[in-house]
């Protein structure tokens, strides 16, 4: 897939997949940038990236702490909570439907 279209595909779809990765293993920020690169192949905007961090996390869908990180900087590390989870179940079963009723040709 052309990597442009690939990462307008991810960033419209960027809170459904930090719901997903944080709610395997508490994560920061750079983490997940970090593994949508191993995953993906592609770098988000940190921009657009990070204001949906603190989207998630003012709407209630991530818990967050301050830790100790690499080099002696804080970093801030999160978790997905109850509603979040809820958020992602509803998120993956949207794309499912819209994947599947495309794939069926059917638009109306």
């Amino acid at each position: 897939m052309n990597k442009g279209l690939l990462r307008k595909v991810l960033s419209r779809n960027v809170v459904a997949i930090v719901l997903h990765y944080c709610s395997t293993t508490p994560m920061t920020g750079y983490d997940i940038l970090q593994r949508i690169i191993e995953d993906f192949g592609v770098l988000l905007t940190p921009a657009v990236f990070y204001t949906c961090l603190k989207s998630l996390k003012r709407d209630g869908m991530l818990d967050s702490a301050v830790i100790d990180g690499k080099n002696g900087r804080k970093a801030t590390r999160y978790v997905v909570t109850d509603e979040g989870q809820a958020c992602l179940v509803e998120s993956v079963h949207g794309l499912r439907f819209l994947l599947q009723t495309l794939s069926n040709g059917r638009t109306s």
